[in-house]
């Protein structure tokens, strides 16, 4: 069994002080200044070995605190290794003592704040689709030159994730690719290093700028997200991490942080890889009807949808909706609690379809699905629409109606997307009907062929007697030499 021992304060402080006087004090490490590998020497070496630590956690260097503060600011960061490389290729001051030999740290670190509009980060706002990538730029404002930049950006894993990122906006500006760019990302974490310049002097790297695009940094949303949420993308300075992580960068070879602003995405739509369709295989004789049905395609679970749908109205009259398919499952099985049809709207001739699946108590949607059917609509075709094998052409339009019926689906919150169309019709038999003279006919469908080719068409049997007066002959196939 574990005891705990109960000592008096007075008696607790005293025993602090005996054992502080009386414990030696730890020896002053010695060490190399700038000596990151720890061979005894300071060379191009070091510097690899310095920026593999920072942005890649290995190797471990091993007096990351003494021998990697180069530039004595009492932390471990990108501009340490610029002062290294100024000091070996450039021509820059030697690293502050010890150097060139071994001795201890007798100065007092300086890691100075930048003022303000000195230095400033910046991560741009923008909105996005759930489930798809967003980018944002980050940009900066600088009144000296730098040499080089660290970028620590933290975020929810759980909301987003960290893609990728595009330097074409730092190439454009410094006219050149620049000699370091790395991007480490972790779990709700991302750091970027760039060296502007390797072997220039210290002063060498990105111009003054004010507010210019450095890189467009992409992250997706994820599927899981709740509609409407605002994801922050955060400049976070850690210096508890091991290796520290700052939003900074090196001015002459000392390190200067940067005020910062973070960024949001705002998730305002659903994927636009939502389709609406139209299906209407079926031929129709004019004077008959007709059915096209609407096909959805959807990454997301949809509860309402809507859409403008113009066509002729002299050659086909809407007649009538129902749903089908994964519509029709809803509510357990009793479908939509609304679903509403204008057949007469302003601003053209067609109709406006829109869908509320639950309108009260326990919310239904339709699932996720690929071309799925979930309404046919039916329209009788005018006895005077053709000519033969000519379609009724039927367009998804955002027109009709006052107001306008939007084309678009709309999720849990109210989370609305716009939808990608492929249009559709219905096509007039391809034959020509009454008869021209009583009795029976074999009418041949019309097609389309070569000179001297052998092509199949349907036969079908016309007579002026039947009411339906038209009869398709599935077994009939006529082969019909077309001579040169």
């Amino acid at each position: 069994m574990q005891r705990r021992l109960s000592l008096p304060p007075l008696v607790l402080l005293i025993a602090l002080l005996l054992i502080a006087g009386l414990t030696p004090r730890a020896e002053a490490q010695l060490f190399i200044r700038g000596d990151v590998d720890a061979d005894g020497s300071v060379n191009v070496t070091d510097t690899v070995e310095l920026l593999s630590f920072l942005y890649d956690g290995f190797p471990p260097v091993p007096n990351p605190g003494t021998s990697g503060d180069v530039n004595d600011n009492g932390e471990l960061e990108i501009s340490d290794a610029v002062y290294l490389l100024q000091s070996i290729f450039a021509g820059g001051d030697d690293p502050p003592a010890p150097f060139p030999g071994f001795g201890t740290d007798t100065t007092p670190p300086n890691f100075p704040a930048a003022p303000n509009g000195f230095l400033e980060f910046e991560l741009g706002s923008t909105t996005g689709c759930i489930g798809t990538p967003v980018e944002i730029p980050f940009r900066v404002t600088n009144s000296q030159t730098i040499e080089a930049i660290n970028l620590s950006l933290t975020y929810d894993p759980a909301e987003v994730a960290f893609v990728s990122y595009d330097d074409l906006p730092l190439i454009a500006l410094l006219g050149a690719v620049p000699d370091f760019l790395v991007a480490l990302p972790d779990v709700g974490l991302v750091q970027i290093g760039i060296v502007f310049d390797f072997d220039g002097p210290l002063g060498t790297g990105l111009a003054p700028q004010l507010g210019s695009t450095l890189l467009d940094l992409t992250f997706e949303l994820a599927l899981t997200l709740p509609p409407g949420t605002n994801v922050e993308i955060a400049l976070t300075d850690d210096p508890g991490a091991i290796p520290p992580n700052y939003n900074m960068a090196s001015v002459l070879g000392q390190t200067v942080l940067a005020e910062k602003t973070n960024g949001t995405i705002a998730a305002t739509c659903f994927p636009s890889d939502a389709q609406f369709a139209l299906d209407a295989p079926q031929a129709v004789i004019p004077g008959e009807s007709g059915v096209a049905t609407l096909l959805l395609s959807n990454l997301v679970d949809v509860e309402e949808f809507s859409f403008g749908l113009a066509f002729d109205t002299s050659a086909a009259t809407f007649a009538g909706a129902t749903a089908v398919g994964t519509l029709a499952a809803t509510n357990g099985g009793a479908g939509p609690d609304f679903l509403t049809i204008d057949t007469n709207p302003a601003n053209g001739t067609g109709i406006t379809v829109s869908c509320d699946i639950s309108t009260g108590g326990t919310p239904d949607s339709i699932p996720f699905g690929s071309n799925a059917p979930i309404l046919d609509l039916t329209f009788d075709v005018a006895p005077t629409a053709g000519p033969p094998c000519s379609p009724i052409a039927m367009e998804f339009v955002e027109t009709l109606g006052a107001p306008a019926v939007p084309v678009q689906i709309t999720s849990g919150g109210g989370l609305t997307s716009p939808v990608s169309v492929f249009n559709g019709g219905i096509e007039i038999a391809p034959f020509e009907y009454p008869p021209a003279s009583g009795g029976i006919a074999l009418i041949a469908e019309a097609v389309a062929a070569q000179p001297a080719s052998t092509v199949d068409a349907r036969v079908f049997i016309d007579t002026d007697t039947h009411p339906k007066g038209q009869r398709d002959v599935p077994s009939v196939d006529l082969l019909r030499q077309i001579a040169s």
